[in-house]
């Protein structure tokens, strides 16, 4: 249990720095954030079934 909020915790870092870059960057906020998401509904798939 203790590794999978270590995991959560590394993926909640991940995407704050994901933000940073979209904002850094100038990338359209809202396409970064879609894909995002997509990314996060699949980690929570894979997580489940682990």
């Amino acid at each position: 249990m203790q590794k999978k909020a270590e995991l959560m915790e590394m993926i909640r870092q991940e995407k704050r720095m994901l933000e940073e870059l979209v904002l850094q960057n100038g990338l359209e906020h809202d396409a970064v954030y879609e894909q995002s998401k997509r990314v996060d509904t699949l980690l929570e798939q894979y997580y489940q079934e682990a």
